[in-house]
């Protein structure tokens, strides 16, 4: 069983608020993982590390999105109410950059296929 490093940090409350707020159509953050339904999919978005976006790389982009998508995994094993919600929604992860006013969109992952949204060395 996967060791999750968000069981108990969140109040539960907090958790019965997010899904009535994902059951609305809205966004909310659990964690550091932004979450959004989308009809049968949900939206998980994930943001860069790198300070300055001329620095990211396609290997590092890879590598932030693969840990995005562990942290879903992980949020999932944490919050079993959260994890029921979910459990027939289909995950499209996506990673991002964060510009402080603004998001500019990576590159996403569709069925083990990522997309890349900007150019990248």
């Amino acid at each position: 069983m996967i060791q999750s490093k968000f069981i108990s940090m969140m109040n539960p409350l907090k958790i019965l608020a997010g899904i009535e707020t994902l059951k609305e159509g809205k966004a909310f953050l659990f964690e550091n993982l932004q979450l959004q339904l989308n009809e049968d999919t949900v939206l998980v978005k994930g943001w860069t590390n790198t300070i300055f976006l001329e620095n990211l790389t396609k290997a590092k982009a890879i590598e932030e999105i693969t840990e995005t998508k562990k942290d879903y995994k992980n949020l999932l094993v944490g919050y079993p109410l959260l994890e029921g919600f979910l459990k027939e929604k289909s995950p499209t992860f996506s990673l991002n950059y964060d510009t402080g006013k603004a998001g500019v969109s990576i590159c996403k992952e569709v069925s083990g296929e990522i997309c890349w949204n900007i150019s990248l060395k």
